[in-house]
């Protein structure tokens, strides 16, 4: 086996696992396109990385990755980057959040009050009176 079918199993190598070994490969499906997952692709320290942990409200370029293959013998790479982003901070429009539900919720109370003292009346049937 390769060295990655390893780590996908989060195991370390066994004794005589050689990274340049040819692949064997399975069939696993019969359809046009093929999933799986690689943990080249992404971050897997139990912690962040330290530039993270330095500045997480910040944007860090943290690697890049490049997954070599074939198809028909004819070689194809796939290639991308990994990217911290940090999360949106709501906490500016919270504050609004707050304030649309307490005067809801006051609207709905002074509707309630007048209701029940008889302040808002409702129109009497049209050919009633």
């Amino acid at each position: 086996m390769k060295p990655t079918t390893y780590v996908n199993r989060d195991k370390p190598p066994a004794a005589g696992v050689d990274p340049k070994a040819p692949a064997r490969w399975q069939q696993v499906e019969t359809g046009f396109s093929y999933t799986w997952h690689d943990h080249r692709t992404h971050w897997m320290g139990s912690q962040p990385p330290q530039v993270v942990r330095n500045a997480p409200k910040a944007r860090h370029h943290i690697f890049d990755w490049k997954i070599g293959g074939r198809i028909d013998a004819r070689p194809f790479s796939i290639a991308g980057s990994l990217t911290w982003v940090p999360p949106k901070s709501h906490g500016s429009y919270l504050w609004i959040s707050h304030v649309a539900i307490a005067v809801g919720v006051l609207a709905g109370a002074a509707v309630l009050w007048r209701t029940r003292r008889g302040a808002v009346r409702r129109p009497e049937p049209a050919g009633t009176s």
